[in-house]
C-alpha cells in the first residue's frame, strides 16, 4: 500500500487538485459512476470510475462538502486538504 503524505498539496508529483466532478447512475449496469476533472499542467483531465454505491455515498458527500480536494493520479485516491481536529461546521 502507497504511504499518503497528510501534508501533501497540489504541485507536489502525481498530485493535483480536483476542478469539478459529476455523478452519474446506470440504469444499464445498475450502477454509480463518478466523473472527476482536475488540473494538471494548466489544463483540465478528467478521469471516471464506478465505485460501490456505499462508497458513492461517501466520495459525493467529500466532493461537496471539502475543499480542497486533490486526486493522486498514481492510485486514484481522493484527499481533503488538511484540518484542525475539532474545527466543526464554519
Amino acid at each position: 500500500m502507497e504511504k499518503i503524505d497528510p501534508n501533501i498539496k497540489a504541485g507536489d508529483s502525481g498530485v493535483y487538485p480536483v476542478t469539478a466532478y459529476r455523478l452519474f447512475y446506470s440504469g444499464m449496469t445498475d450502477k454509480p459512476v463518478i466523473n472527476i476533472s482536475y488540473l494538471k499542467a494548466g489544463q483540465t483531465w478528467s478521469t471516471g470510475f464506478s465505485p460501490t454505491a456505499e462508497a458513492a455515498i461517501y466520495i459525493a458527500d467529500m466532493l461537496r462538502n471539502e475543499k480542497p480536494v486533490y486526486l493522486y493520479e498514481r492510485s486514484a485516491l481522493l484527499q481533503t486538504g488538511p484540518e484542525v481536529v475539532g474545527e466543526g461546521e464554519i
